[in-house]
Formats: C-alpha cells, structure tokens, sequence
C-alpha cells in the first residue's frame, strides 16, 4: 500500500509540474515546500517528468519546465523539438528553444565574411548548422543566431556562457550537415523552413587569385588540383579587376619563372561569372561551354571561385530537401527493383522544357539517379564529392527518357559511377560523379 500512496504522490507532483509553463523553473525545493511532499518525492517526481518529456535539466542552470506538444501556439514546430527529432543535445537555451519555431537553416562551410553576409540577407531568425570551425562559432553567436554543432563539434566554454547570456539556443550532434537537414526534412510535417540558395554568391569558394606580376608556379600552387586541358583561370590585377587569363596547357609548357602578365590572353567570357547568376544558369553555362570552374564577380572585382563540384553540392542540398523523386515537375522512377546491382536504369519524365537552356533540370535528375544508386550500394547517406558532366546533345523537348548509372570503381566507402541520359535518338548528358558515404564520428 505505501507503493501505490508514493505512486500517487508521484504522478500529483507531475501533474503539477504539467501545468507549468513552459520555461518556468522546477526544482526539488521547490515542489516539496509547494505541495507539502518530502524530497525524496519530489525528486523522483522530477525524474518522471524529465521521463515523459515534460522538463529537461542543464547542468549550472536546473530544470526547467518545456514544451512537450513541440509546437509553438501558431501550430509550427519548435526548434527543440526539431532538434530532439534528431537526438540532438541542448547545451544551452532550452527554454528559449521550446517556445521559438525551428528557423531557417544556414550551412556555415564558407568564412566568417560570407557567412555574415548570408545571416544579413536571411528574413527572420535562422539555424545555423557549423562544424569544427571554432571561428565560425564566435561569428553566430555575435550574429546573435542560435547554432546547432554538426560532426561532434564542441564549443569552447566562454563561448558557450556567450550564447546563454545572449539568450541563443545552441545544440551538438555527432551526425553531419547533409544528414541532418534530410533527417530533419523527414519528420517535419510540413518539411523544413528552407532558405534559398539559389545564386552562385551561395556557394563560391574563396578566390583564388592569379595576380598579373606573379610567377606562373602560383598556377600550379593554386590549380595543378583542379587541371583539365580545356581550363583557364582569371588574372587580376592590383584592384583584383580581371585583366586576362593563363590556360592550363600553357601554364604547363611555360618555365615557373615567368609572369602571368607575359603569358596571359583576353579574359575569356564564358570563365567569368556573376555572383548573383542563378546556380541552374551557371550548370547550364558549364556544361555548354565544357568548363570546370569560373571565376566569380562582384563590382568590387573577383570575389570568389566556383566549380562543377560546387554545382554538384547545390544540387545534393536540393535533392535532401526533394528526397530525389521530382524536380521542376520532373520524376524520376527505377525501371527495376534489384538490389545491390552495378547497373541501374532509370525513367525521367520530363514534364516541360526551356529548349537549350534547360540543362539543370537533368543535372538535377543525373544526380539523383547517383545519390539513389549509391545509397542502395553503401547502405548509408552519401556525398558527392566531385563530377564531371558533358552534354553532347540540346534535349528541347518534354518527354521521356533513361538514365543509366553504371559503377567503374568501388571501395567500400565509395562509389566511381559513370551515368548517361538519352532515348532513341541520341546521348543529352554524360556525367562522371565520385560519391562516399557520410561518416560519422565515434
């Protein structure tokens, strides 16, 4: 009997704590003095209640009441409960989190600079989603946006007693970006608020500059990595205006010790974008050109590099959201169900065409084909890791078509696969993509 009467006890103590609200304080104290029960009671009647979700408790700051529904009084849901979804942990600004819809994301992979910038041009608050990158940490939380630490990042203490002073919310996960923004999309009823990111100023790298009184060996310090044939890269001058460009092949054949400025031609049209093109133009710019890379524009000069890997990134962040089964009213369908085969073959129906310019929309399915292939190979959420794509032939009209993805090379991390889209007629893209499954870190 003394079992049920302390049962009982219980369960009119978290009754209690139930009706709090969210973000009130709860501490064994407390209760006891409250209704009258002992400690001990209490305390267990804490524990129940942390048990269903009801409170959480912080070390240096005590337990505190949350929103177990995980639904802000408009019906969104809470950046807690989000961030529970996916087991990450609350390091500090659990309250906060509770009451506030889960925000926009921002993927912190650039600098400090940049990232800035993309906060600024941001409406409403945001998520941003950092690794290891120290630097970075110190940047949100002077931004005064809430974080979520990807790849069992941790955060340096004094930093940390910031953002709590701040009022930020900042939460850890041993899972990476990519897998977190699918794992995110997934259990949210409605997908994730996402942000657009769409122009190439989104997913430039930094420059890479080529000063027109430097030796030819900064081509091959800054770009023997990325060489084709067919390449060339911009030359600034002391502004960082471009003033011309050094092909691969010359820089090459030349001694290290002479000046760009003495080997350099025009700049060439077709390497030099702006930062603010559309990311599906700049695909369709490169294939059609058969260019690897561009140098990147602002009206202040070169401000950034881009590169086909970077296309294919933009593409990968897209398909996590779409789950890679339809884009701009396009599907994609497996022909065939057999699991663990090294050739697949896939329908594209194309349901509408921009005639030459419409390049991306079969990016976007080549890639998809690749991620869906290489999931079912590896087993795990995959990155692209760098490709290649070479559009022999216009597609101008809507239809259907197939796509074949065939594995050249596989370890068992990663995946070498070769894909080709086309119908009866004629070949539309053929693409090289390396893929490896996304690590996780023990």
């Amino acid at each position: 009997m003394e079992g049920v009467k302390l049962a009982s006890k219980i369960e009119h103590v978290v009754e209690y704590i139930a009706r709090l609200e969210p973000g009130d304080k709860v501490s064994v104290r407390g209760l006891a003095q409250e209704l009258g029960v002992s400690e001990g009671t209490a305390y267990k009647s804490i524990k129940a209640a942390e048990a269903q979700g009801l409170v959480i408790t912080r070390p240096k700051a005590g337990t505190v009441r949350i929103n177990i529904r995980g639904v802000t009084e408009h019906g969104d849901t809470t950046l807690a409960e989000a961030a529970r979804s996916v087991g990450a942990v609350c390091l500090c600004g659990a309250e906060a989190a509770a009451r506030k819809p889960l925000p926009s994301l921002v993927v912190a992979d650039g600098n400090a600079a940049h990232l800035l910038d993309t906060i600024r041009r941001c409406s409403g608050t945001v998520l941003c989603m950092v690794g290891d990158r120290p630097e970075l940490h110190g940047v949100a939380v002077e931004a005064g946006v809430d974080i979520l630490l990807t790849g069992g990042a941790e955060m340096l203490e004094g930093l940390l007693e910031t953002a709590e002073r701040l009022g930020l919310s900042v939460f850890a996960s041993e899972q990476d970006s990519v897998t977190l923004i699918g794992m995110l999309n997934r259990r949210m009823p409605e997908g994730l608020p996402k942000r657009e990111m769409t122009t190439v100023r989104d997913w430039m790298q930094l420059p890479r500059y080529l000063y027109h009184d430097d030796m030819v060996t900064e081509w091959h310090r800054l770009y023997t990595d990325i060489y084709y044939d067919s390449s060339s890269v911009a030359v600034v001058d002391d502004s960082l205006k471009i003033c011309g460009s050094v092909d691969a092949m010359t820089a090459m054949a030349v001694p290290q010790g002479i000046r760009m400025s003495e080997i350099m031609d025009e700049p060439e049209a077709e390497g030099v974008v702006d930062e603010e093109l559309g990311m599906d133009e700049l695909a369709d710019r490169l294939i059609k050109s058969r260019r690897q890379f561009a140098a990147v524009t602002s009206r202040d000069g070169m401000s950034g590099f881009i590169s086909l890997g970077d296309v294919v990134r933009y593409y990968q962040y897209n398909q996590t959201y779409r789950q890679f089964e339809r884009f701009d009213d396009s599907v994609l369908q497996l022909n065939s169900d057999e699991p663990g085969a090294e050739s697949r073959f896939y329908t594209a129906q194309i349901k509408a065409s921009r005639g030459d310019t419409n390049r991306s929309t079969y990016v976007n399915l080549i890639c998809s084909a690749a991620a869906w292939h290489a999931y079912d190979l590896l087993g795990r959420a995959v990155n692209f890791d760098n490709g290649t794509f070479y559009a022999p032939s216009p597609l101008t009209e809507p239809g259907e078509y197939t796509i074949s993805s065939e594995v050249m090379k596989r370890t068992e991390q990663s995946l070498v696969l070769e894909l080709e889209m086309f119908d009866n007629m004629r070949s539309y893209l053929k693409s090289t993509l390396t893929v490896s499954t996304v690590q996780e870190k023990q």
